[in-house]
């Protein structure tokens, strides 16, 4: 009786372990896609904040060169 459990425990084992295992890997690969997608998005919003600073950026700079063109038409 013993000797029966064990063996269908072994064969279970042998069975299922592969099975387990291939399970995990489809796991880990969707883990992975979704991570990567997860860092896509992050890139995107990264390269937004960029451009937002730029143009602030370029927004400040337009305001310093119009102060600078009104201080020299009020110089002449």
């Amino acid at each position: 009786m013993i000797e029966t459990a064990l063996a269908a425990i072994g064969v279970a084992a042998t069975v299922l372990g592969p099975c387990f295992g291939a399970i995990l890997w489809l796991f880990w690969r969707y883990l992975d896609s979704r991570f990567d997608a997860i860092e896509e998005k992050l890139g995107q919003f990264h390269r937004a904040d960029v451009a937002a600073v730029e143009v602030q950026s370029l927004r400040d700079e337009i305001r310093s060169l119009g102060e600078r063109v009104a201080l020299l038409e009020t110089s002449k």
